[in-house]
């Protein structure tokens, strides 16, 4: 189990604070990928307790600063929403 996440809260779809649609987006590194974004149920759970719209697990691939790579899950409270 992992005790703590970076974490951040965003507004998608507008321009102006507080407004659009939330979601929460987890930054992972390798090892927390590992133990998190393969592991569903947690997956769901952390979904759940943010109880937003959607939650997002993000692990970096590199790529550039301008464009970076990233290997994405994305969560409502209820199911994953598949991406492809």
């Amino acid at each position: 189990m992992v005790s703590s996440l970076r974490f951040y809260t965003v507004d998608a779809f507008t321009k102006a604070p507080f407004r659009g649609n939330q979601a929460a987006v987890i930054v992972l590194d390798s090892a927390d990928h590992e133990k998190i974004a393969q592991d569903e149920e947690l997956c769901q759970t952390i979904a759940a307790e943010f109880n937003i719209a959607e939650t997002a697990f993000a692990k970096p691939l590199g790529g550039t600063e301008v464009q970076p790579k990233y290997l994405l899950r994305w969560w409502t409270p209820t199911y994953e929403i598949p991406l492809w």
